[in-house]
């Protein structure tokens, strides 16, 4: 699996944006492994801004809107991650042979 590819083709499902973005700012910034290259990330926290008004997650009060126009998920520390992202952002670390 090429999650480069898959990403590109995200459905049109924006919530599905939170939990990608969510995903892939824990394994980069908590776990220090890059899932994506620089711009797909930088797609995403577009994408994810351009539809931010729009999307009812229920895990978006841990998304800013400035966070998503700097491109970065810093601002989040372990603790602020749900255990689904956390055990997501480790089964496709795995599933792409990271560890």
């Amino acid at each position: 699996m090429e999650l480069s590819s898959f990403f590109s083709n995200i459905p049109n499902d924006n919530n599905l944006l939170v939990q990608w973005y969510l995903i892939l700012s824990y394994a980069y910034y908590i776990e220090d492994e890059s899932l994506v290259s620089d711009s797909e990330y930088d797609a995403l926290c577009v994408r994810l801004l351009d539809k931010f008004d729009e999307i009812e997650h229920h895990h978006k009060h841990l998304i800013s809107k400035d966070d998503l126009e700097a491109g970065t998920g810093f601002t989040l520390a372990r603790r602020d991650y749900p255990s689904i992202v956390i055990g997501a952002a480790q089964h496709l670390k795995e599933d792409l042979n990271y560890e």
